[in-house]
């Protein structure tokens, strides 16, 4: 078969599990991308205006609201 070998357990493993498993990534470069920059990052949301956190907060709510409200409407 094509793109298949034999590893050394005796079982075939293909060259796309090989590479998946050969190289896997590093811990610290997953916890530095999980970080602000500087503490006044505006990415961050504690450094956003309050007009942008009420209204990211306000569209799931609203959301949430519907979906649980309407199911209790008397037909």
């Amino acid at each position: 078969m094509a793109g298949n070998n034999l590893n050394n357990a005796g079982t075939l493993q293909s060259n796309e599990e090989e590479g998946l498993n050969a190289n896997p990534p590093k811990t610290e470069a997953l916890v530095d991308d999980l970080d602000w920059d500087t503490p006044d990052d505006p990415e961050n949301p504690r450094n956003w205006p309050l007009w942008q956190r009420i209204f990211h907060s306000a569209i799931p709510a609203v959301w949430s609201f519907g979906l649980y409200a309407v199911p209790l409407l008397p037909l």
